[in-house]
């Protein structure tokens, strides 16, 4: 990372890095996702994740409601070959794993692999956590040295223009 990046990461709590999968990656992996649609999960029901009272930490969000439910990618790592192998690529993906160095240092650990698939009137969903304080996630800066304790990496496949959702954080959370 440079130093502009370790700053904007230092006051913000995230970092977009545009570019860092080349289009053949990022060709590879809709293909897969192409040819598994049929694994691909929509949430339904009491699996929704728009809220819901004592739910995902809050009461419901009609703002959040939408036509259908997301859908969910799992088991990415273990679809038959030849369509696993893009995703399993990502694990040791050098670009990724400096900016994981960097943040993280040596000894990380890899925790899940896991897709989402939204279309145009999926639901949205409540942040993660509660709104409560979680220290095993905690974040500091010590002497110029960075200490995480999770770092969560989002691979986006497909442009996301403003208006159209997506990944969200709060700056500094």
């Amino acid at each position: 990372m440079d130093v502009y990046e370790k700053y904007f990461f230092d006051v913000n709590g995230y970092l977009v890095v545009e570019d860092i999968l080349s289009a053949e990656q990022v060709a590879a992996l809709n293909e897969a996702i192409d040819h598994n649609r049929d694994r691909i999960r929509i949430r339904k029901g009491e699996l929704r994740l728009s809220g819901g009272v004592g739910r995902h930490g809050g009461e419901v969000s009609i703002a959040l409601e939408g036509a259908h439910g997301r859908g969910d990618i799992g088991s990415i790592l273990r679809w038959p070959k030849p369509w696993c192998q893009p995703f399993r690529d990502l694990l040791s993906h050098l670009p990724t794993m400096h900016y994981m160095l960097d943040m993280i240092g040596n000894g990380f650990r890899y925790g899940n692999a896991n897709g989402i698939s939204m279309t145009r009137g999926a639901e949205g969903h409540l942040l993660h956590g509660g709104g409560g304080f979680l220290g095993g996630h905690m974040y500091f800066c010590k002497d110029g040295k960075m200490w995480n304790n999770l770092i969560a990496v989002c691979y986006q496949l497909a442009d996301v223009n403003p208006g159209d959702g997506g990944f969200v954080c709060i700056p500094g959370s």
